[in-house]
């Protein structure tokens, strides 16, 4: 069936006087001069929703949401802020964390007064490195400061019982 316009109904007051003129009139039982037919409550609820647009609204039924529409100027720029408060940081404590654990910083201050607390994990033992070159050798340790025995020490050289000498000849 083709959607009709809307006819809009003849209505009338208590003395069948015409009030608005319509389409149709209230001639039958089901539009009647008393406006208590069936087709009167029709009426009168279809003519709400046309004179309102359906919700109480006023502006017709509502269509689908159209795309939007072209973007706008920008606007004017704002005041400027007011100054906020100068921030201070500040070191607290730094400490050794066990091996293996995350490193952390934990502010123990203000917002605007910072005391940052470190912990910083200790790191795994290496592996054992490659023995190093041997140095030269050191001097000849003087030995006379110790020993005061001629029969024993002659200067330079330390006589063992078994007839070794140690020292420096």
């Amino acid at each position: 069936m083709k959607p009709q316009t809307f006819q809009h109904p003849e209505i009338r007051d208590e003395n069948d006087n015409i009030i608005q003129p319509g389409a149709f009139g209230k001639n039958t039982p089901f539009c009647t001069k008393n406006n208590d037919g069936i087709l009167d409550y029709i009426a009168n609820d279809l003519e709400y929703l046309y004179k309102n647009g359906g919700s109480g609204g006023g502006q017709g039924i509502q269509g689908p949401k159209g795309d939007p529409g072209p973007r706008g100027e920008p606007g004017q720029k704002g005041a400027d802020g007011k100054d906020g408060t100068a921030a201070t940081i500040k070191i607290g404590t730094v400490t050794t964390a066990a091996p293996g654990t995350n490193a952390k910083v934990t502010n123990t201050g203000t917002a605007n007064a910072a005391v940052f607390n470190f912990s910083i994990p200790k790191g795994e033992k290496g592996e054992k490195g490659n023995t190093g070159i041997q140095g030269p050798p050191g001097p000849a340790a003087d030995l006379s400061q110790y020993v005061k025995r001629t029969d024993i020490f002659d200067g330079n050289m330390i006589k063992l019982p078994n007839g070794a000498k140690i020292g420096v000849e």
